[in-house]
């Protein structure tokens, strides 16, 4: 399906080598060429890990394949690996993106626009993975933040460390799987299940419409009208066993 996948780390690398791990067992069908953060220094001839985003883009560019092979290849990342990943398919075409807890902004601080607003342009088609309760960006995100049609949203009920068993990890992988197949196949990403009751509960004249026949449920009302009027909306979490 894609000539390479790397993996970025968060800023905690080494630590958290078990996402690494757990997703490069489970998505071995996607790639010919798995290269992980590790990897990724060796290549670049880094002698230390850096949070340094500016450098990590650097240094993704040296060793990412050039012309036709880097639109051939799959970006993942977590945490701050979720923001080089998707600022980097903003500097050079790649074929997809996958971002693990993407940090839209720091506990207990003010927003920082440059964390997430390229988010609202990106063209390449990227898979955003949050925790329900992410104190980085949680269920509430899409009320917060302007997202681009290209960013498809997946929630399940993890942290942003994403310490799973083997059947949570099986349930990221699949959405994972599922995403790509969706770019393989040239179609629309699959989004998660819109929430039905959040959409209704806040906004009160819509429900009495839909009661009334005017709609054939909120879904309906947001896709026709609640989209272009910038209503607030939530996605229902998937279940962390599939």
């Amino acid at each position: 399906m894609f000539d390479s996948l790397f993996y970025l780390s968060g800023d905690s690398y080494p630590q958290r080598h078990h996402v690494e791990q757990a997703l490069f067992s489970r998505l071995a069908s996607l790639s010919s060429e798995q290269i992980g953060q590790s990897d990724l220094l060796r290549l670049a001839g880094a002698d230390d890990f850096t949070t340094d985003i500016p450098q990590r883009l650097d240094m993704l560019d040296r060793v990412l394949p050039a012309g036709e092979r880097a639109r051939r290849t799959l970006l993942i990342g977590r945490s701050s690996g979720a923001r080089v990943a998707s600022l980097f398919a903003m500097r050079r075409q790649v074929a997809a993106v996958v971002c693990l807890g993407y940090p839209f902004r720091e506990p207990d601080r003010l927003l920082e626009p440059e964390r997430f607003i390229h988010l609202a342009r990106i063209q390449t088609p990227t898979l955003i993975v949050q925790g329900v309760a992410d104190p980085f960006g949680g269920i509430g995100l899409t009320e917060a933040y302007a997202l681009s049609s290209s960013v498809t949203l997946g929630f399940f009920d993890v942290l942003h460390d994403f310490d799973l068993p083997p059947r949570g990890w099986d349930a990221v992988a699949g959405r994972i799987l599922a995403f790509c197949g969706d770019i393989a196949a040239h179609r629309p990403a699959h989004q998660d299940p819109f929430d039905e009751d959040f959409y209704l509960r806040t906004h009160p004249g819509v429900a009495e419409a839909v009661t009334n026949g005017g709609f054939l449920s909120g879904e309906d009302h947001y896709r026709k009208h609640g989209a272009e009027e910038r209503r607030t909306f939530r996605l229902k979490p998937r279940s962390i066993g599939g």
